[in-house]
């Protein structure tokens, strides 16, 4: 077991299985944007854990067309439309953290848009566990993962040194991002749609423990 101060946990395929979620949003902006080759799968399977900014400059270099101003707004308004249908909380994290939060600080780092975070936290019942002041987002710093900064931040602002949290992260670039943070990072591929290739991409990245299972964090923690 190893000693942590604060875990900092991702939203999107970590806390709130909402990966389905973004990723069908996103398709729809997109299809309504004149992009219909954007479905749901194809963003599933290329632009898990990337943030939306990063997204609309990708879709907006293949296709050769800018995007409208507003699809940034029009995405979050398309996940706030779906949320309470298709987020779920991931599977035993409520345990997980009403057992963490009785001697670790927790809080949550994500590429999502502080909106949609809170609304996916709020929809499967998680927010009560992440007061304001524990959420952190994109809006939050100028590079988003897979750069530190985010994971740096919240560190920051819980007032914790690095090499004393532990990332609970699902997505190459996230678990790029807490590693090179300097953090100790907690690989969790439990709702990934190929579990043995994930698993494999992440310890590839240098993550220092992988589980399909979020309760393994409670042995994994002193």
């Amino acid at each position: 077991m190893i000693s942590f101060d604060l875990v900092i946990f991702d939203c999107d395929g970590t806390l709130v299985d909402s990966e389905w979620l973004c990723n069908f949003s996103t398709s729809e902006v997109l299809t309504a944007a004149g992009h219909p080759q954007y479905t749901p799968e194809y963003c599933l399977s290329t632009f898990i854990g990337a943030g939306q900014s990063m997204i609309w400059r990708t879709v907006a270099k293949e296709s050769g067309q800018p995007l409208p101003a507003n699809i940034n707004q029009q995405f979050i308004d398309r996940v706030a439309a779906n949320v309470d249908a298709m987020a779920k909380a991931a599977p035993g994290i409520e345990d997980v953290l009403s057992a963490l939060s009785q001697n670790h600080k927790i809080c949550v780092g994500s590429n999502g848009e502080r909106p949609n975070v809170v609304g996916a936290l709020k929809a499967t019942g998680l927010l009560p566990f992440f007061s304001d002041d524990r959420i952190f987002t994109v809006e939050d710093v100028v590079h988003p993962k897979p750069a530190p900064d985010l994971y740096l931040h919240a560190a920051k602002q819980m007032g914790v040194a690095p090499d004393r949290c532990l990332v609970v992260e699902d997505s190459v670039a996230g678990a790029t991002a807490g590693v090179a943070a300097g953090m100790k990072v907690f690989g969790y591929h439990g709702l990934a749609h190929d579990q043995v290739s994930q698993a494999d991409k992440l310890k590839n990245i240098g993550v220092h423990i992988v589980s399909p299972d979020l309760k393994d964090l409670l042995s994994f923690i002193e």
